[in-house]
């Protein structure tokens, strides 16, 4: 990957530490160029927090900004639901975000995260979680991105 690329895809999986404050490393291979980027993780019910960087923080802003409507009570619950529960997460100079003590629980981290790429986001696992949904790609997998349209 190119120092200068600025969308990085995110592939693979990685194993790292959080430190007592919260704070762990992305992979380096998927830092975005210059300081001061935010993610936004969003805790799913599957007791991990899917990261999503700027540029597709950008395409969500902007779907939810034309589907948004005033008389929609049940679409302003639902993104009430998703959004109050999840944070803007910061990246430091060193390449870390800090997940914050909610998400920590949410995930059930203790000392060390996986995170797995999902091409256009990352996802923060809870390491023995990912180690029993890990069974490789199968049949039925490919068949779901087919659905996708992949």
């Amino acid at each position: 990957m190119s120092d200068t690329q600025t969308k990085p895809f995110f592939v693979g999986e990685f194993t790292h530490s959080v430190d007592k404050a919260g704070r762990v490393t992305i992979p380096s291979q998927w830092r975005l160029k210059g300081d001061g980027q935010s993610y936004l993780g969003i805790p799913m019910p599957d007791g991990t927090v899917r990261v999503l960087p700027p540029w597709q923080i950008e395409a969500l802003q902007e779907k939810v900004s034309e589907m948004a409507k005033l008389s929609d009570l049940a679409g302003h619950r639902a993104l009430t639901s998703v959004f109050s529960k999840s944070d803007s997460l910061e990246c430091d100079k060193q390449g870390r975000v800090v997940l914050t003590e909610r998400m920590r629980r949410h995930v059930g981290l203790k000392g060390k995260a996986v995170l797995t790429g999902e091409m256009n986001f990352f996802t923060v696992w809870n390491p023995k979680a990912y180690a029993v949904s890990d069974s490789g790609v199968d049949a039925t997998q490919l068949s779901e991105l087919s659905k996708l349209g992949l």
